[in-house]
């Protein structure tokens, strides 16, 4: 299934998020103009920048609790330590830094450093933001929920084989008014499972973690979501 591919002029993003399309293309969903704003910049750096001190909370960042540092109690600006880097990210100017120490590309940046961007800028709006896929059925969106290793990417993936349009893998937004929003145009599947999907392809793995399989799915935008539950 391919990967949506942004329409010059369209703000693109996930998340209930606009980003700009580059580095993260061709990922995206095309968002609505009046989605939040969020500027990024990839930087590379040659040691690990120190973590803001401050409180430290743990978010579902990538299928694992990973330490989020805020400044204090009502900060609007946080760090997260990723592996093979950092994310800095500022509510109040909506843009966000990646820091990072070796090879990134855009496949690596759309999950999981857009995840965790996705779950702060949900955290400061207010909204509801799970560790949980979601599918489209019946005009309405379903969370696929399931612990670390227990099978919920694989569920996505099945289902979306099935023909169901998966709306996202790994982090499900949901804001005030019940509205969810979609995730980037793909499913993370272990080695212990893609040879169920022939279509996945393997993407570079994060330095220290386990290797990936990446599995494309239909282009999303807010408009086609609105026509599906209408």
């Amino acid at each position: 299934m391919p990967a949506t591919t942004p329409v010059p002029g369209r703000s693109v993003g996930a998340y209930g998020i606009a980003v700009p399309s580059t580095p993260f293309a061709p990922r995206l969903n095309a968002v609505d103009e009046t989605a939040p704003h969020w500027t990024f910049t990839v930087e590379r750096v040659a040691a690990a920048p120190p973590l803001t001190e401050g409180p430290t909370s743990d978010f579902a960042v990538s299928g694992a609790l990973a330490p989020v540092t805020f400044d204090d109690h009502r900060s609007r600006t946080a760090t997260v330590d990723i592996v093979g880097g950092t994310l800095a990210a500022d509510a109040d100017t909506q843009s966000a830094r990646f820091l990072h120490r070796g090879p990134v590309d855009a496949e690596r940046l759309i999950h999981p450093t857009l995840t965790a961007l996705g779950a702060l800028a949900a955290h400061w709006s207010g909204h509801v933001a799970l560790h949980a896929g979601g599918v489209l059925i019946d005009g309405a969106v379903w969370g696929v929920l399931a612990g670390r290793s227990h099978g919920k990417s694989t569920t996505l993936a099945a289902l979306a084989a099935a023909g169901l349009p998966v709306f996202t893998d790994d982090l499900l937004v949901i804001d005030h008014d019940l509205t969810a929003h979609a995730g980037p145009r793909c499913v993370d599947l272990r080695a212990s499972s893609v040879e169920l999907f022939p279509a996945a392809v393997q993407v570079d793995a994060v330095p220290g973690r386990r290797s990936r399989h990446r599995l494309g799915l239909d282009p999303a935008s807010e408009q086609h979501i609105r026509e599906l539950l209408s």
